[in-house]
């Protein structure tokens, strides 16, 4: 089965996660998107839009004291 065409973007906002560089991450997702975070602790929920996309993943560093990192999850 041949890869979604949003696979490589995804690649690119890990990598950009990974490095700290908020812009990179934030080039690319669309102006609407809806950013999820499951469960429900402190960053649960649904944001919407660039701003709560934003928000979710600065309160995610916040509240990590700056060490928050992501790693990717074996398939």
């Amino acid at each position: 089965m041949a890869e979604h065409p949003n696979v490589p973007r995804i690649r690119q906002a890990y990598a950009a996660l990974a490095a700290g560089d908020l812009p990179s991450v934030l080039e690319q997702f669309a102006p609407d998107i809806i950013f999820h975070v499951g469960g429900d602790g402190p960053l649960a929920g649904a944001q919407k839009g660039i701003e709560g996309a934003t928000a979710a993943l600065m309160h995610g560093f916040e509240l990590s004291g700056g060490t928050q990192s992501y790693e990717k999850a074996a398939s």
